[in-house]
């Protein structure tokens, strides 16, 4: 359900100076709301991806080229510390 912002700003706030100011705060916290979702919705799916990678066997760890030490190393990160060539 959507709140109607313009109609809640234009019977509340007296000055359209106020007006103008509390839709760009609006605004602009909706964005970093939506970027800050997707960035935690990438930070699961790369854990996910960490906890499959130290489910792997040797050999098909073979098979993409790394190591069980590389493996191990890149499954004990952290969720929030993500690749730098992933982007949202």
């Amino acid at each position: 359900m959507a709140i109607d912002s313009s109609a809640l700003f234009d019977s509340t706030l007296p000055s359209p100076r106020l007006r103008r100011f509390a839709r760009a705060s609006l605004g602009f916290l909706g964005g970093s709301l939506t970027r800050f979702a997707a960035r935690l919705a990438l930070a699961e799916q790369v854990a996910d991806e960490r906890r499959q990678l130290a489910r792997l066997d040797d050999s098909l760890l073979r098979d993409i080229g790394i190591d069980r030490a590389c493996a191990h190393r890149e499954s004990g990160r952290r969720f929030w510390d993500l690749p730098t060539d992933r982007d949202c």
